[in-house]
C-alpha cells in the first residue's frame, strides 16, 4: 500500500507541471527560478520543514563523499532522466547563517548521488563555494 501511495505521489507531482518541467536547470545560476524553486518544494515536501527555496542559491554536490561540487543542470538533469525519481539518491542540507556567510551566500547544498555526507565534505565544500566568489 505505501508503494501504491508514493507512486501515485509521484505521478500526480510529475503530471501536475505539465509542460514546466523543460524549464529545469536551463541555466547554471545558483539562484533558483521560480519553477525549479516549486519543484524543489514538493520534491523536498517531507524533509525541508519550514525551508522555502523560493529566492534561494542553492550548491550542488555529487560523488560518493559528497566533495564534488556540479552544476544545477546537472542536478536536474539526473533528477528529470531517473525512471523513479522518489528512490534518486537527494537531499537537502540547510546551511545556517554562518556557514552561509562562509559559503558566499549560498541558502542550502542539494546532494545526489553522494553515500556520505559528513562534516569534513561540508568544510571542503563551503570552501570551493567561498572561493568560486573570488
Amino acid at each position: 500500500m505505501r508503494t501504491l501511495a508514493i507512486i501515485g505521489f509521484f505521478m500526480v507531482h510529475t503530471l501536475s507541471y505539465g509542460q514546466s518541467l523543460d524549464s529545469l536547470g536551463m541555466d547554471n545560476r545558483p539562484q533558483l527560478s521560480r519553477a525549479e524553486a516549486r519543484y524543489l518544494n514538493d520534491y523536498f515536501s517531507a524533509s525541508r520543514a519550514d525551508f522555502d527555496f523560493s529566492g534561494k542559491k542553492v550548491a550542488y554536490v555529487t560523488g560518493s563523499a559528497g566533495k564534488v561540487l556540479s552544476s544545477k543542470k546537472d542536478y536536474f538533469e539526473q533528477v528529470l532522466k531517473s525512471p523513479d525519481p522518489a528512490h534518486m539518491a537527494t537531499s537537502l542540507v540547510r546551511l545556517t547563517a554562518k556557514e552561509k556567510q562562509r559559503s558566499g551566500g549560498y541558502d542550502a547544498v542539494i546532494t545526489y548521488w553522494v553515500k556520505v555526507f559528513m562534516k569534513g565534505s561540508k568544510s571542503a565544500i563551503l570552501r570551493k563555494l567561498s572561493k568560486r566568489g573570488e
